[in-house]
């Protein structure tokens, strides 16, 4: 996971370097993209083997892992820039806590693969996965503007995540 967020923050200081590096919301997006490609292609795997070969396995957690150096830094940075400081802390924790409800949640849908089918069950998380990228991407105009005001504060990736 480290190994995904040091590419993620090499990649950004990059683009940045170009006036290219995404905003956040963007980030966002692009995390949902790369786990919705992680699950769809574990689907894909168990859809077409009966045995998933280790090196479908092993690309799976490679772009979940690429993918949380897409979501975990800039979370943090969004939450720490834009919450009230009298209150930073206590978003900081609600957003380190939403990492752990995730994961309750998927645990939860485990209850669906025995009835749905391996492949079946992990294109359900594709789907969620892509929802997210959805949602991003269709709160962007109206967050953007709201964080506008704020907007010539914000560091780039040379400075901050």
């Amino acid at each position: 996971t480290i190994v995904g967020v040091f590419i993620a923050i090499r990649l950004w200081r990059w683009l940045a370097e170009r006036g290219r590096e995404p905003d956040t919301v963007l980030k966002f997006a692009i995390a949902g993209g790369l786990v919705t490609l992680a699950y769809a292609l574990l689907g894909l795997g168990t859809a077409l083997w009966a045995a998933v070969p280790l090196v479908v396995v092993l690309l799976f957690f490679a772009i979940m892992d690429l993918s949380f150096g897409w979501i975990e830094p800039p979370t943090n940075a969004f939450v720490s820039r834009f919450a009230p400081a009298s209150v930073v802390t206590t978003m900081m924790s609600i957003n380190l806590m939403s990492f752990g409800v995730s994961n309750v949640v998927v645990g939860w849908l485990g209850r669906f693969y025995e009835p749905l089918g391996a492949a079946r069950f992990w294109q359900l998380h594709a789907l969620i996965a892509a929802a997210g990228v959805v949602l991003a991407l269709a709160s962007r105009p109206i967050i953007a503007p709201l964080l506008s005001h704020r907007r010539a504060a914000q560091p780039t990736a040379s400075t901050a995540y």
